[in-house]
């Protein structure tokens, strides 16, 4: 049984409307009802919202550091984009200057080796002429002999043969004279 019927039924009869004795009861429980949750109810609520204000606190707090850490971070990495665009730079002209230099360098080594070739090769010319020179003037040497000994055959008589052998036979007796 409800609260409003057992006070229709105890006031004694049935009731068709709103009634000030019902409603005011209703009033009155609902008033005790709020009084006793805020009397046992006030110091866990007041707990509880000072628990929660204390994490808000605390989570805006956080918050603040984050964002701090934040702004911090993205000031370290846009001063390293700002470096890094000077140190991109500084490697490409570093890197030009190599360049440079070992162009420079490939070409000293390149005229030295060229002068190196261009030096070995005259040597070798030198060395063949000298050895073509010889053997010409071996074959020359060679060419003489036979034409000198064939014009020697063909223009030589009997009467000059021995002409030629008493006149070195002479010279043999003056060198032993001599000696």
């Amino acid at each position: 049984m409800t609260a409003t019927t057992l006070a229709l039924v105890l006031a004694g009869g049935e009731h068709h409307g709103p009634s000030l004795q019902i409603e005011g009861f209703y009033a009155i429980n609902f008033v005790l009802f709020i009084g006793i949750l805020v009397y046992y109810l006030r110091k866990p609520l007041s707990e509880l919202a000072a628990t929660r204000k204390k994490k808000i606190m605390a989570d805006i707090d956080e918050a603040r550091r984050l964002r701090q850490e934040a702004e911090k971070t993205l000031a370290e990495y846009e001063a390293r984009l700002a470096n890094l665009e000077a140190e991109m730079h500084d490697i490409v002209a570093e890197a030009k200057r190599i360049a440079e230099h070992e162009k420079q360098r490939v070409l000293a080594e390149a005229v030295l080796a060229a002068e190196r070739l261009r030096q070995d090769a005259k040597s070798r010319i030198d060395g063949e002429r000298f050895r073509l020179e010889q053997e010409l003037k071996k074959k020359a040497a060679e060419l003489a002999l036979e034409i000198a000994d064939r014009l020697v055959r063909e223009r030589m008589t009997e009467t000059h043969r021995k002409q030629m052998v008493a006149s070195f036979v002479t010279e043999v007796e003056k060198m032993e004279g001599t000696l």
